[in-house]
């Protein structure tokens, strides 16, 4: 197995054939439609079937088929291999993409390292951390950040006066 990817949690099981519950962290729950697996415990399962019970996903995974098997997944990490998820399209990032990325101002200068992403509006918020360890909110705009590259972990910011 290679790299993972982290996409949510068990919260619970539902029913008595082993369905657990999935508190996601994708942009949408039917991202799980696009695997034909996930790994939780160091152990890979078949996704069987998805269904979806308010925001959170249902699964039932091969090999799991009762109450009891299930409950031994319960407060467990679900992950997937990177190299399984579905490619995403021009400009759209995997969150874990973006942490460890670089940013500089257009003269060169380092500025700091995204440290995170906030996600509570309609634009995605980086916090960078410079070396002094204060902290920086630049939100995910092309007017802010004119440079995004995740293979060379790079960006190019412009910030808006009184900011840095």
């Amino acid at each position: 197995m290679g790299a993972f990817m982290e996409l949510g949690y068990v919260n619970n099981v539902r029913g008595l054939r082993g369905e657990i519950k999935v508190i996601h962290y994708c942009d949408y729950k039917e991202f799980f439609e696009e695997l034909d697996s996930v790994i939780i415990k160091n152990t890979e399962y078949e996704i069987e079937s998805i269904k979806y019970y308010k925001d959170q996903v249902v699964l039932k995974l091969a090999g799991i088929d009762t109450i009891e098997l299930a409950e031994t997944l319960k407060n467990q990490t679900v992950y997937a291999e990177k190299d399984a998820l579905p490619p995403l399209p021009d400009g759209v990032f995997y969150i874990a993409d973006l942490i460890g990325v670089k940013a500089y101002l257009e003269d060169g200068t380092y500025v700091g390292e995204v440290t995170d992403v906030i996600q509570n509006g309609p634009t995605d918020v980086l916090e960078l951390k410079n070396d002094d360890g204060k902290q920086i909110l630049i939100p995910r705009v092309t007017e802010f950040v004119p440079y995004l590259s995740v293979t060379e972990k790079k960006m190019t910011i412009t910030p808006i006066e009184g900011l840095l």
